[in-house]
């Protein structure tokens, strides 16, 4: 992520790059869906640590398949993921809450 200065020496908002976005977007939509699906058969603390793990192998499988393929093993991918993760545990965590 860059920032770049205007003429008025304003910083301009950082463009995220949109796979970083759908790193982030898709494991935020991951762990809420195994956490809920978890939370069936557990108690909520176990259940988002399940959701937690579970996703993250997943993200982690995603770029061990496209290091296989002969493209590369991105850790800025994997810390998308994490922050999908981490942006999902209080958000999960108000949906039972509330719901």
């Amino acid at each position: 992520v860059i920032l770049k200065k205007n003429k008025k020496m304003k910083m301009k908002i950082p463009k995220i790059p949109s796979d970083k976005f759908a790193h982030f977007f898709y494991c935020f939509c991951i762990f809420l869906a195994i956490t809920a699906l978890a939370s069936e058969f557990s108690v909520p603390a176990w259940s988002i640590v399940i959701g937690a793990i579970l996703t993250f192998l997943i993200g982690l499988g995603k770029e061990w398949y496209d290091f296989k393929k002969g493209g590369i093993f991105s850790y800025p991918d994997l810390f998308a993921d994490f922050i999908g993760i981490l942006v999902g545990m209080p958000i999960y965590l108000l949906l039972i809450l509330f719901f």
